[in-house]
């Protein structure tokens, strides 16, 4: 289903790079590890809030979770997203469906 805008959607990728706390090899995250690099992130080339990127609890470390906030006034159907990483940019092309609300 589309996402509407102000909704959070959650964002799943690797090669982050380090947390803090740093993850353990082979052992899951306890809880919350939040990336240690600045991450920017755009929908529909517009930039979006996130309230949380880090490794996702449960999870072993490299794989990482950012949570965005869906942008107002985007146009319904599939919209670019990037992501940034300490200045890294994230595999290109990937798009997410959006309702245009």
């Amino acid at each position: 289903n589309p996402a509407n805008a102000g909704d959070f959607v959650q964002i799943y990728l690797t090669g982050a790079g380090q947390t803090n706390p740093s993850g353990v090899d082979g052992q899951a995250y306890a809880g919350t590890a939040s990336c240690v690099q600045p991450a920017t992130v755009t929908v529909g080339g517009t930039y979006t809030a996130y309230n949380y990127c880090g490794g996702v609890p449960g999870q072993i470390p490299g794989l990482t979770q950012i949570n965005v906030q869906i942008p107002a006034g985007l146009a319904a159907g599939l919209a670019p997203l990037t992501v940034q990483i300490g200045g890294v940019s994230a595999q290109s092309g990937v798009t997410i469906a959006v309702s245009g609300k």
